[in-house]
């Protein structure tokens, strides 16, 4: 752990962070926001917008955030070259991907205006209440709105910062007045050691952001001491399925719930180890004895057949496990997933989940474990979660007209990409896919590469659009391009093509697909257009 580091981030939570925020307090103020268009900034814009201050801010690409920033009020200028500063601006707050050179940057300094950190305004923001930060390569934002929704619907008006939209919640950010705050914890530039958090969940870890970092091994690094922030009486959820996760928490000071999840034809080849129960009768109506010896468990909902695992006799499964939760997912489609989960190897309850894919049951389970944590009825999580609608841009079916699906998803890193593609795949097993991919960032693109390809291998038809560029150098941009990942899927028997543009790509689909098909729009910037133009050239055609 790098002891430096961390006593820095705590020093500025305790000296800098009460100076920037006051609950209540902020009204007239005039803030300035450099990266606007960002999920995060985005969303503490419109916090402050709720709470009276004059917003303004500058990104250099007009995008869906922006505009509901200024339907809110919030002037916003596409041009970042210092003329939206003001010497009565309270404050400005960057986004990690915005330098020095910046001129709007430039121009605060010079100014001598108050500027901070996005990461470090969250921080102030959580400072006086019970923080929930969820952190992870993949899952972060989905993990928040679940929890968000939970403790929202039960009453608990938390305030919550996500990098998602979530209509049921009223958006992606909101001041609450409950006792509790969740927000995304992003391991990019380290910004998440900004946080105070009473409780922190890990989904995953896995490789990206290596414009920043080195390797895996500097990624577990700063996760190590982001669980060093949580304290002795705190709690720290993980995924018991990531291998990295298990490298950075021997430093963990607080106490860890895992959680765990098998499909039920998973099951005879993943041995799951036994829990022994005092003597007492459990769910399913089998008996532990006084010694201790191992109790047999069976939901009336699973059906498997291994003898490693069955015994027929006591119709029941053995349910030993290393993780505290542990999910057996008995059912799936594209409506619902159904799975029991057991909690110390002893019935807790079926689920169910409106959204699909596996890796959603996994961000459930880290929002059942941390609200159960916080004392929630386990009835009140289940309802919550079972009407639970998901995030913008996760696995979003945008139409259906024609059974022709189109899906959009923000998906821009392989694993994530492959988790897409498998779950479409899954949910329409016999249906022609195809993924129109826009790769975000020229660093990820060139180290990813070979990553990239073969995630994308995995659909039957690939469109791959121009880099989208961000935090990118001229010579990073120089060092790859869309053709690169292109030959890559050539190379393993790719059916792909590179298409630059968005409206040549809404072209090449609406004369290419057919009755049946399944498209995904996949990444993190404008790709979505294409879905939506799709969408309407063929409401349109039909229509007709």
């Amino acid at each position: 752990m790098n002891l430096t580091s961390q006593s820095y981030y705590q020093e500025i939570s305790n000296q800098h962070y009460p100076d920037i925020v006051n609950y209540g307090k902020n009204y007239g103020k005039y803030v300035y926001f450099i990266g606007i268009g960002g999920a995060g900034m985005g969303a503490i814009a419109k916090i402050l917008i709720d709470e009276g201050c004059f917003v303004s801010g500058s990104d250099l690409e007009c995008s869906p955030i922006t505009h509901d920033l200024a339907k809110l009020g919030a002037k916003i200028n596409t041009e970042q070259e210092g003329r939206g500063l003001d010497s009565y601006t309270n404050l400005v707050i960057t986004s990690a991907a915005i330098n020095e050179n910046n001129p709007d940057l430039r121009k605060a300094r010079m100014l001598g205006l108050k500027v901070i950190k996005y990461s470090e305004f969250l921080g102030s923001l959580m400072k006086n209440k019970c923080g929930i930060a969820v952190s992870g390569t993949h899952g972060k934002t989905t993990t928040s709105a679940m929890i968000s929704t939970i403790l929202k619907k039960t009453g608990h008006e938390p305030t919550f910062v996500i990098g998602g939209n979530v209509a049921e919640i009223g958006g992606n950010s909101c001041v609450g007045k409950g006792s509790f705050f969740i927000a995304e914890a992003c391991e990019y530039d380290r910004t998440f050691l900004n946080l105070s958090p009473q409780i922190g969940v890990i989904t995953n870890i896995d490789e990206d952001h290596l414009d920043y970092y080195k390797d895996i091994n500097g990624i577990t690094d700063a996760f190590t001491e982001f669980i060093s922030l949580i304290p002795e009486d705190g709690l720290l959820v993980i995924n018991n399925d990531d291998t990295n996760i298990k490298k950075v928490i021997e430093s963990a000071k607080c106490r860890i719930e895992s959680y765990s999840i098998f499909m039920t034809s998973n099951l005879p080849d993943k041995p799951i180890p036994i829990q022994k129960t005092p003597t007492r009768q459990n769910h399913f109506g089998k008996w532990s004895n006084r010694q201790g010896i191992p109790v047999l468990y069976r939901s009336s909902s699973l059906s498997v057949t291994s003898e490693q695992l069955i015994d027929e006799s006591d119709n029941k499964i053995y349910c030993e496990l290393d993780a505290k939760w542990l999910a057996i997912v008995y059912y799936f489609d594209k409506e619902i997933t159904r799975f029991s989960l057991f909690n110390v190897g002893e019935y807790f309850d079926d689920f169910c989940l409106k959204i699909p894919g596996l890796h959603n049951v996994s961000n459930a389970l880290a929002a059942i474990s941390v609200c159960n944590y916080i004392g929630l009825n386990k009835k009140v999580i289940k309802k919550a979660l079972a009407s639970f609608n998901g995030v913008n841009r996760r696995f979003q079916t945008i139409s259906s007209k024609d059974r022709i699906t189109i899906i959009d998803d923000y998906a821009h890193h392989p694993t994530e990409i492959r988790t897409a593609l498998e779950t479409a795949k899954s949910i329409y097993p016999s249906q022609r896919l195809w993924c129109v991919f826009q790769p975000h960032q020229h660093n990820r693109t060139r180290l990813l590469l070979k990553k990239f390809a073969m995630a994308l291998a995995l659909a039957d038809k690939v469109i791959i659009t121009d880099i989208y560029p961000a935090r990118d150098s001229d010579i990073e941009r120089a060092s790859v391009s869309s053709l690169d990942l292109m030959y890559e899927l050539l190379e393993i028997g790719g059916d792909v093509e590179c298409v630059k543009s968005i409206s040549e790509i809404v072209d090449s689909l609406r004369l290419n697909v057919k009755t049946g098909d399944i498209i995904l729009t996949l990444g993190a910037g404008n790709i979505w257009e294409a879905a939506y133009g799709l969408k309407n050239c063929l409401e349109s055609e039909y229509d007709w």
